[in-house]
């Protein structure tokens, strides 16, 4: 039979998304109990204090670097993160309804996000335009 490396306890409702680090060591999980939490993958504990949304968290997004975390969700928002201090770095609030996925660009300088009003937007990572 076969048994897991390490297993994870601490979101306090059902888990949406699971993204890898780079590096290997830590992965980023997103809930539905509005937290973004960073785990560290062969303790299972987690690294650091959660980040919050006000609302469940659906979308989640790295960047390849592993600097940032990108998170989105019922509040309507959009949210960067830095994954060395869990600070919240930036946000923007555009779209009419819950933000259901994000994703970074390859290069990492502009986001994209989708939501239930019916529309994607495009983003510039840097200036929020």
């Amino acid at each position: 039979t076969s048994k897991p490396l390490a297993t994870t306890s601490g979101h306090e409702d059902s888990i949406r998304r699971i993204e890898h680090l780079p590096g290997g060591a830590r992965i980023v999980t997103n809930s539905f109990d509005n937290t973004v939490r960073i785990w560290d993958v062969e303790t299972g504990e987690q690294a650091g204090k959660s980040m919050a949304h006000e609302g469940c968290i659906y979308g989640l997004a790295v960047t390849r670097d592993g600097k940032r975390t990108l998170s989105s969700g019922e509040d309507r928002r959009i949210r960067v993160w830095d994954v060395e201090t869990h600070e919240f770095i930036e946000e923007w609030e555009s779209h009419k309804d819950v933000v259901f996925c994000v994703l970074w660009s390859l290069d990492g300088s502009r986001l994209f996000s989708a939501s239930y009003d019916h529309t994607i937007r495009c983003w510039n990572s840097d200036t929020g335009e």
